[in-house]
C-alpha cells in the first residue's frame, strides 16, 4: 500500500487543477505532465496535496478515477486529459479491454472508497471549504431547501402535473426503481452512478 491519490491547486488562486495517482516523489515531478498542465503551472505556479494515502494501485486507479469524476460534476475544470485509472506508475500504460472488464466486473454494485473512514480531517475542511465557496443563484436557492435538497412543495406539485398521464413500460418502471433506490442510500455512493 505504496500509492496516494494528490491533487495540484493553482499557487495563486488556490483552485484546484489536476488529480493524480501516485508513489514516491510522483507529486512534485515536472515530467511527463501533458501541455495544459504546463501552461497552467508556468502562468500560476502549484501547490502539491496528498488528499489519500495508503492505497494498493488498483484502489488507488479507482480512487483517482472517482475523485476526478466527483470534481467535475462539482464544475471544478481540471486539466486532467483522461478520466483517470489507466496506467501504472512510472510508464506509460493502457490497460487491456479484458482487465477493464475484470475490474468493472468485480466494482459492480461496490460501495466505493468514499466512506467517513477514508476521508483525513484535513480532506473534510477541503470538502467544506469548498462547498462554502459554491455560488448558487436565487432561482437555485428558491428551487432547493439545502438542508437535505428536498424540492420545494411548489416544485413537487409541478413535477406532480407533468408525470400524469405519462405511462412508462415495465423495464423502465424497473430502472426508475433501482435509480430511486440507489439515489436515496445516503451511507454510501456508489462508483456506477
Amino acid at each position: 500500500m505504496i500509492y496516494y491519490i494528490y491533487i495540484h491547486r493553482k499557487a495563486d488562486t488556490n483552485e484546484i487543477f489536476y488529480v493524480g495517482k501516485g508513489k514516491g516523489n510522483r507529486i512534485n515531478g515536472l515530467q511527463n505532465r501533458n501541455k495544459y498542465w504546463n501552461s497552467t503551472v508556468n502562468k500560476h505556479g502549484y501547490i502539491a496535496e496528498k488528499i489519500i494515502e495508503n492505497l494498493d494501485e488498483e484502489l488507488a486507479l479507482f480512487a483517482e478515477m472517482e475523485i476526478i469524476n466527483i470534481y467535475r460534476k462539482r464544475g471544478i475544470k481540471l486539466v486532467n486529459m483522461t478520466d483517470g485509472g489507466e496506467g501504472t506508475s512510472g510508464h506509460t500504460y493502457v490497460m487491456p479491454e479484458s482487465t477493464k472488464k475484470k475490474l468493472s466486473d468485480k466494482a459492480m454494485g461496490r460501495p466505493a472508497f468514499f466512506k467517513a473512514e477514508h476521508f483525513t480531517d484535513e480532506m473534510r475542511k477541503i470538502i467544506v471549504d469548498s462547498n462554502k465557496r459554491r455560488k448558487l443563484t436565487e432561482k437555485a436557492k428558491e428551487t432547493f431547501n439545502f438542508k437535505g435538497l428536498h424540492h420545494t412543495e411548489e416544485h413537487k406539485e409541478y413535477m406532480r402535473k407533468k408525470m400524469t398521464n405519462r405511462t412508462f413500460s415495465e423495464e423502465t418502471k424497473l430502472k426508475m426503481s433501482l435509480a430511486q433506490k440507489k439515489r436515496w442510500n445516503k451511507d454510501v455512493c456508489f462508483i456506477n452512478e
